[in-house]
């Protein structure tokens, strides 16, 4: 048994003629032209490309935005490594000196080394050489 459509109301009879309702027109199917068709088939296109362009352009935010967040981490990095070695060329650089500061020392000879100047200089238009060239001279 095959059923039978309901009987919608859809069609609303006037002296004018026959007036179809709002939503009988949005069930009845339509015809398209290939003109129809083809214009929204090219509004789905340029649509898609769009939604597609945005999502790259979201991607490609995201990537840089990963990259950022490498690179800081990667300086940080670097920069301890840096501090670490500054701190180990320091360390050996003063255990160096400590090995040779003695013996420096013991080949300079004491002619060569003069002690600063002892006197503060109380003139305030002298020059340094002058107040301290008493102190060059004398013996030691």
């Amino acid at each position: 048994m095959s059923a039978n459509p309901k009987f919608t109301f859809d069609t609303e009879f006037h002296a004018g003629g026959e007036r179809r309702t709002a939503e009988a027109e949005r069930r009845q199917k339509r015809t398209l032209t290939v003109e129809e068709i083809e214009s929204l088939k090219a509004a789905a296109q340029a649509e898609g490309e769009t939604g597609a362009a945005a999502r790259n352009a979201e991607a490609l935010e995201r990537a840089v935005s990963a990259l950022t967040i490498a690179v800081r981490a990667a300086t940080g990095q670097i920069q301890a490594e840096i501090e670490g070695v500054q701190a180990e060329a320091a360390t050996i650089a003063l255990a160096a000196a400590r090995r040779l500061a003695p013996v420096a020392i013991a080949a300079l000879p004491h002619g060569d080394v003069r002690p600063p100047c002892a006197k503060p200089c109380t003139r305030p238009s002298a020059s340094r050489a002058w107040c301290c060239a008493p102190a060059r001279t004398s013996p030691h």
